[in-house]
C-alpha cells in the first residue's frame, strides 16, 4: 500500500525514539481532556459541582436583590493574577488544569470575552491570553517601559505558575524586541520589567547624532545613479553576456552625503544599511529619514540641505524633489526650495513660527499617530486608519502604492501553545483562540502499518488526536508563518 508523501527528513523525526517518549508522555496527560462535542453538558455539570461543593457562593446586593456569583477558594487549588492594566485571574487544580479564568477589572474582562477556557492547561490558557495581550497592544515595540506584576495566592501556591507565566510573557516580549527582567519581589510575587531595546552596534565611521550646540549649516547629499533609465535600447540580449536577456533597468542610487565640515559619507554611514541598488526614490526617503532621525534637520535650526541627483530624468528629479519636500512637511520643518543648477536644488530651511506668535488657531495640524519609522515597523499592529493622508502620499512615491500597502501590514508574533495529545477538533480550535492558523496534515491509520506493530498500535490507540507539531510551545513565532500539526485518522 502507498505511504504518504511525507519528506524522510520528518519521518526520522517524528518516528525517533525521543520523539515516541514524549508524545506518548503528552497523550497520556490528556487522556481525561473533554471533547468538544460534550463541553456544553460538561460545563453544566461542573457549574452544579462547583454550587453543591461550595466553590461558588452567591451575594444578594441588598439595593437590587439581585444575586451575583462570587468564587471562594477551592480546596488544593492555587490563584495566579496577572496585573498589566487588564488583570486576569487564573484559578486550577493541583494537576495545572484550568478550573477558571477570570477578568478582575474592566480591560481583563473585555480581553477574555467570548474565550473557553474549558479543559486548557494552565501553560495553553496563559499562551491564549498573553497573545491577546500583544493583539489589543498592551504589549507592544512601543513599550518604552512597562511593569507586569503576578501575584500567587490559593490554598496550594506553586511557583511554577509564576515561572511558566513568566517565560511566556518573556518569550513575546523578547520577539517584540523588548529587555526583560524578571524581579522577585516578595514570596507570592514577580514584577516582570519591559523597556525597549537600546543596544546598538557601534559603528566609528557612521554620521554620529548631531550636536544642537554646533548644529551644520550646510549640507550636500548627491545621489548618483548607478543603473539606467528603461530604454528601448536597454532591451535585448546582452552582447556582453550571451544568454542574458536584458528587460531594462530601473534607476538606482548610490548616496553621499557632505556636511559643512568636509567629511563625505556614503550612504551605508548615514542610514545604517547601503542603499545601493534602491531606487531612487527610496534612497531619498530612507537618507531625509534618517538626517532627521539623527538630528540634523530639525523644525527650528536654520541651514541649506543642496539635493543633487545628475543622470536622472527631469520627470524623476521633479517627483524625488516634491518626496523629499513632502517629507521635510511631515516632520514640521519649513523649507523653500531655490534652484542652484541643473538637477540640483536646495532646501533653505528657516525656523518654524512658534504658537505664541503670528501663527492662527486654527492652523494648527493633529500629529499624526505613528512617525514615519514606526509606519514601517511590521510588528506595531496598526491599521490604514492610523496612517495619514500625507504620510501615505510620501510612502506611495517611495515604494509605489501597492509596495507602501505592503510595507504597512503588521505582521504579528504571537505564543505558539502546546496542543500535543489533544484531540484534532479542541487543538485546531485552541491554535485559532491563540491566534493561529495551523497547518493541518491528516495521518491514515494505515500508513502506520508500514513503521511496525508498535507504531501502528500506538496510531490506533491515538485516531482523532495530534501526535506532532513542528513547533516547540512556548516559541514566538509569526502568526503569517503559522505551524503545522498532524492528526491521525481512520477515516477515507
Amino acid at each position: 500500500m502507498k505511504k504518504n508523501n511525507y519528506t524522510d527528513a520528518i519521518q526520522k523525526v517524528r518516528f525517533s525514539e525521543d520523539f515516541n517518549e514524549k508524545t506518548l508522555s503528552a497523550i497520556e496527560k490528556r487522556a481525561k481532556k473533554p471533547r468538544i462535542r460534550t463541553r456544553i453538558i460538561a460545563a453544566a455539570a461542573v457549574f452544579v459541582m462547583l454550587c453543591i461543593g461550595g466553590m461558588l457562593k452567591l451575594v444578594i446586593d441588598p439595593t437590587t436583590g439581585l444575586g451575583t456569583a462570587e468564587s471562594v477558594p477551592v480546596q488544593n487549588s492555587s490563584v495566579l493574577l496577572l496585573s498589566i492594566n487588564p488583570q486576569i485571574e487564573f484559578t486550577v487544580d493541583e494537576t495545572d488544569m484550568i478550573i477558571s479564568v477570570v477578568g478582575k477589572n474592566e480591560d481583563g474582562t473585555a480581553l477574555i470575552e467570548g474565550i473557553d477556557f474549558t479543559g486548557y492547561s494552565f501553560r495553553n490558557a496563559a499562551t491564549v491570553v498573553v497573545n491577546k495581550l500583544i493583539e489589543n497592544n498592551y504589549i507592544s515595540v512601543l513599550d518604552v517601559e512597562k511593569t507586569i506584576t503576578l501575584s500567587l495566592g490559593g490554598e496550594n501556591r506553586r511557583e511554577n505558575l509564576m515561572e511558566d507565566m513568566s517565560a511566556i510573557l518573556s518569550a513575546a516580549a523578547q520577539s517584540y524586541e523588548l529587555s526583560v527582567e524578571v524581579q522577585n519581589t516578595t514570596e507570592n510575587e514577580f514584577q516582570i520589567l519591559l523597556a525597549q531595546n537600546q543596544e546598538e552596534v557601534a559603528n566609528e565611521n557612521a554620521l554620529p547624532e548631531a550636536d544642537p550646540a554646533q548644529m551644520p549649516e550646510y549640507m550636500k547629499i548627491v545621489f548618483e545613479l548607478t543603473g539606467k533609465v528603461n530604454r528601448p535600447e536597454d532591451i535585448g540580449w546582452d552582447p556582453e553576456n550571451p544568454g542574458v536577456f536584458r528587460a531594462g533597468y530601473t534607476e538606482v542610487a548610490d548616496v553621499w552625503l557632505t556636511i559643512e565640515n568636509g567629511k563625505k559619507y556614503r550612504a551605508s554611514e548615514i542610514v545604517e544599511f547601503d542603499t545601493a541598488g534602491d531606487w531612487l526614490n527610496t534612497s531619498v526617503f530612507q537618507v531625509m529619514n534618517s538626517l532627521i532621525k539623527k538630528g540634523y534637520i530639525t523644525n527650528d535650526m536654520p541651514g541649506t540641505i543642496s539635493m543633487g541627483m545628475p543622470g536622472c530624468t527631469d520627470q524623476k528629479y521633479e517627483e524625488t524633489m516634491r518626496l523629499a519636500g513632502l517629507i521635510l512637511q511631515e516632520a514640521g520643518v519649513n523649507a523653500v526650495t531655490v534652484s542652484s543648477g541643473p538637477k540640483e536644488d536646495a532646501f533653505i530651511l528657516t525656523p518654524q513660527v512658534k504658537d505664541s506668535q503670528v501663527l492662527p488657531t486654527d492652523a494648527s495640524v493633529a500629529p499624526a499617530k505613528y512617525t514615519m519609522e514606526e509606519l514601517l515597523n511590521s510588528k506595531i499592529n496598526k491599521n490604514m486608519e492610523d496612517v495619514s493622508q500625507l504620510q501615505m502620499e510620501i510612502l506611495s512615491l517611495a515604494f509605489t502604492y501597492d509596495g507602501a500597502v505592503e510595507k504597512l501590514k503588521p505582521r504579528l508574533w504571537a505564543v505558539v501553545p502546546d496542543v500535543m495529545g489533544m484531540d484534532g477538533d479542541e487543538a485546531i480550535a485552541l491554535c485559532r483562540e491563540a491566534g493561529f492558523e495551523p497547518r493541518v496534515v491528516m495521518e491514515h491509520l494505515e500508513w502506520f502499518e508500514h513503521d511496525g506493530p508498535e507504531r501502528f498500535e500506538f496510531a490506533k490507540a491515538n485516531i482523532g488526536k495530534v501526535i506532532y507539531q513542528d513547533v516547540p510551545p512556548g516559541s514566538a513565532i509569526d502568526v503569517a508563518g503559522g505551524f503545522q500539526i498532524n492528526i491521525v485518522t481512520d477515516k477515507p
